[in-house]
């Protein structure tokens, strides 16, 4: 099967997903990585693992056309806030990460006036873009190796532990490691947490 960026897009019109440019560029990166890492069908053959940088539009695509998903494990989340996905092949152990360069805005703000865009939104202009730009000037991909030890890899819980304030149970080595016990990111810091109590 060829994964195609046209065929994808009608699915997840037909899915009622919002089809942004955000959504192509993730489409399009999750194509990408599948071939560079060797997989046609990643619906299909159940061995690829996803690691997306920024929780945009793009990874909700990146999600839509491989198959992976948070609840399965087969895609996470490592919070750098960067447009990159590392596309991990568990069968052939073949990784290639990902990411938009960052001269693509500029060069697309530079021919947005041009004749080949015409005039529109900047949002269906960058679509349009996204749709037609060659993947050389889109991305830029280099061959990585997963660190097994910093990703928790497997389908259920590696490690259990509870918060020594909190009590809550920390899964997957998440917690903060001291003398006096186990903290949860939120009881170790509660001024960076995204809540308060």
């Amino acid at each position: 099967m060829q994964l195609s960026l046209k065929d994808t897009l009608r699915e997840a019109r037909s899915a009622q997903m919002h089809t942004c440019a955000g959504m192509v560029l993730g489409i399009r990166m999750a194509i990408l990585g599948c071939r560079l890492v060797g997989i046609s069908e990643p619906r299909v053959e159940k061995v690829l693992k996803v690691y997306v940088e920024m929780d945009r539009c793009f990874t909700d695509a990146v999600g839509f056309l491989t198959g992976c998903s948070l609840g399965k494990r087969s895609l996470q989340h490592i919070d750098y806030g960067k447009p990159a996905a590392t596309f991990h092949n568990t069968a052939s152990e073949m990784a290639y990460r990902i990411a938009v360069p960052p001269d693509l805005r500029a060069y697309m703000e530079s021919e947005k006036n041009g004749p080949r865009y015409g005039s529109g939104s900047k949002a269906d202009l960058q679509k349009l873009a996204y749709c037609e730009l060659p993947d050389y000037m889109m991305f830029r991909s280099e061959r990585v190796k997963i660190n097994r030890e910093l990703i928790a890899t497997s389908e259920k819980a590696v490690t259990r532990e509870l918060c020594r304030i909190c009590r809550e149970e920390i899964n997957d080595r998440k917690g903060f490691f001291t003398e006096a016990g186990c903290m949860c990111k939120h009881c170790e810091n509660p001024s960076n947490s995204y809540y308060t109590v």
